[in-house]
């Protein structure tokens, strides 16, 4: 009979012991999951932030005509993406367009109809465009009328 309770209490030690071997294997699987997605949560966030950065290259350190001002403009407006767009003319008058501050989306008008409003915008004026970052992310466009 002795023999039996043996054979008995090993069974049991077997079982329990394949149940904890178990249930570590699952819990060590779950973590291993979790770091997982959560490494490919962080990866899709950076390559999400690398195509909205190059979408915007175009405008780092160059020219750009009146018309390309007032369409990116137009675009923010339809189309916000949380950047704003800053226009200095000739005569001085600096106007934010689009997002601003993290705080608000407050468009106003421009005019490329009348050269003696302050926000005139020419169509066919020269403006050096640049484009400013944070933590590598675009957060504005800089555009200041050279002529």
């Amino acid at each position: 009979m002795r023999e039996n309770k043996t054979i008995a209490n090993t069974g049991t030690a077997i079982v329990t012991s394949l149940g904890l071997i178990i249930t570590v294997a699952i819990i060590t699987t779950g973590f291993m999951g979790y770091n997982i997605v959560t490494a490919i949560g962080d990866k899709t966030g950076r390559i999400n932030n690398q195509v909205a950065s190059a979408e915007y290259k175009q405008f780092e350190k160059g020219r750009k005509d009146g018309d390309t001002v007032i369409s990116r403009i137009d675009d923010a407006e339809t189309n916000p993406d949380n950047i704003s767009i800053s226009v200095t003319t000739l005569r001085n008058s600096t106007t934010v367009y689009g997002y601003s501050n993290y705080e608000d989306e407050s468009y106003t008008g421009y005019s490329e109809d009348d050269p003696g409003d302050s926000d005139y915008i020419n169509p066919v004026g020269s403006f050096e465009s640049s484009v400013t970052k944070n933590n590598g992310v675009v957060t504005g466009l800089v555009f200041e009328q050279k002529n």
